[in-house]
C-alpha cells in the first residue's frame, strides 16, 4: 500500500532518558494502557520515536558485544517509518493492543497492535516450497522454518534431511518446528505444514478497498518496546488463545528480529505474490492470473504498485513468521491466567 504523507510533531520528550522496563518483577515500574483507536492515532509520533530508539540501543547492545558496525547496525534493522505507523493505526480492523508507560513520568516504553490479517493484492499464497520464498536458501542456517521449506514443490509429506550439502543440517535448522498431532484436529491435517495450513484458511474482500480479510489468522502489525516485548507478546498470545475466533498469528518481521520471534514459537513461512501493472488492474478479472511470475511477497503493498514503488516505498521483501494459537489446558493454563492477572494489575495502576 502506499506511503501516506505524515509530517511527525517534536516530542515533548528525549527518548534517550526513557529508561527500559523493569524484568523482576515485571514491569515494576511500568503501567499499562489499552487504547482506543482515537488515543493510538493520537500518540502515533511517540510510537515513531521509540522505534528510533529502540533500533538505536539494539545496535549499540550488538556494538559492545564485539559486532562490527556494519553487521550491528543491519541486525538492529530499520525502524519503522511513520507513514507506515499512521497506516496501520488508521486501517486496521480491529485495532486492540498494549501500551506500557513509566509509572511515574508517563514516557513511552513499549506498544504492540494486533489485528486480522489482511492482504491487499488478489494473487497472494501461503507456500514454503516456492523458489519465490525464498525458504530454500535458509535451510541449514539456524534459523526456525515451516516444515514445508525443505521439500520440492509439489511434494507430499514431510522432506527428507540430506546426508551432505548445505541442507544436511536441515534438523537443526528446522527444530521444535514439527509439532504433534491429534488425529481428529480439523485445523492441522497429517502431514500438513504450516504454510499449507494458513493457505487453506477462508478469506474475502475486494484488494481495492476493504483488502482480503482472513478471518482465521491474527497478525501482530506494530512492535516496539524497551525491555517488556517479551512480556507484551507473550500477554497478546495469551489473549488470543481465548479468543475463538483465531486459529494462527502472523507478524512481518526482519531478520533481525527473527529470534526474538522464535523465542514464543513462530517461524518463518514462506508468502509469495503477482503484481499487476497499474494498466493491466484497470481491466484484470481477479479468476485470471496476471502474466507476471510469481515473486516474494510485500506485505502492506497495493497489487497494482509498479516495482519501482514496491522498492521505494517497501524495501526488501516482507520476512513473515507464523505460529498456530495454542489453547490452554491445565497447568499451561493456570501460568496463562497469571499473567493475564498480572496485566489487569498493571492497567489499574
Amino acid at each position: 500500500m502506499p506511503r501516506r504523507k505524515a509530517a511527525a510533531q517534536p516530542l515533548p520528550y528525549s527518548f534517550l532518558e526513557v529508561p527500559n522496563c523493569d524484568r523482576s518483577p515485571p514491569l515494576g515500574s511500568s503501567c499499562v494502557e489499552t487504547p482506543s483507536r482515537a488515543r493510538w492515532l493520537a500518540i502515533k509520533d511517540e510510537m515513531k520515536g521509540l522505534c528510533d530508539e529502540a533500533v538505536r540501543r539494539r545496535a549499540l547492545k550488538l556494538l559492545s558485544r564485539g559486532a562490527r558496525q556494519r553487521s550491528a547496525l543491519a541486525a538492529a534493522g530499520a525502524p519503522l517509518f511513520e507513514a507506515y505507523i499512521a497506516d496501520r493505526l488508521d486501517l486496521d480492523d480491529p485495532l486492540e493492543g498494549l501500551v506500557v508507560r513509566h509509572r511515574v513520568s508517563g514516557w513511552l516504553q513499549g506498544f504492540l497492535t494486533r489485528t486480522t490479517f489482511t492482504t491487499w493484492t488478489p494473487h497472494f499464497a501461503w507456500d514454503s516450497t516456492h523458489h519465490a520464498s525464498g525458504l530454500k536458501g535458509l535451510v541449514g542456517s539456524g534459523r526456525k522454518l515451516d516444515v514445508g521449506a525443505g521439500r520440492r514443490e509439489g511434494q507430499v509429506g514431510p522432506a527428507r534431511a540430506r546426508q551432505t550439502g548445505a541442507g544436511a543440517d536441515r534438523s537443526r535448522a528446522c527444530k521444535a518446528v514439527v509439532e504433534a498431532q491429534e488425529d481428529d484436529d480439523p485445523v492441522h491435517l497429517p502431514g500438513e505444514s504450516l504454510s499449507e495450513a494458513l493457505e487453506r484458511q477462508t478469506r474475502s474482500g475486494d484488494w481495492r478497498t476493504t483488502g482480503i480479510v482472513w478471518p482465521t489468522i491474527a497478525e501482530i502489525s506494530l512492535l516496539a518496546a524497551l525491555g517488556c516485548g517479551d512480556w507484551m507478546l507473550s500477554v497478546v498470545l495469551e489473549e488470543l488463545a481465548r479468543d475463538d475466533r483465531y486459529e494462527f498469528c502472523v507478524v512481518c518481521a526482519t531478520p533481525g528480529a527473527a529470534t526474538f520471534y522464535e523465542r514464543h514459537g513462530f517461524v518463518r513461512v514462506g508468502a509469495i505474490a503477482r503484481y499487476l501493472d497499474p494498466e493491466e488492474a484497470a481491466q484484470q478479472n481477479d479468476d485470471v492470473p496476471p502474466a507476471k511470475p510469481w515473486q516474494a511477497y510485500r506485505h502492506w503493498a497495493w497489487g497494482d504498485e509498479r516495482r519501482e514503488s514496491l522498492r521505494t516505498n517497501h524495501g526488501e521483501p516482507s520476512y513473515m513468521m507464523a505460529r498456530r494459537v495454542a489453547r490452554r489446558t491445565g497447568e499451561d493454563a493456570r501460568r496463562a491466567s497469571a499473567l493475564l492477572r498480572q496485566r489487569d494489575q498493571r492497567a489499574a495502576i
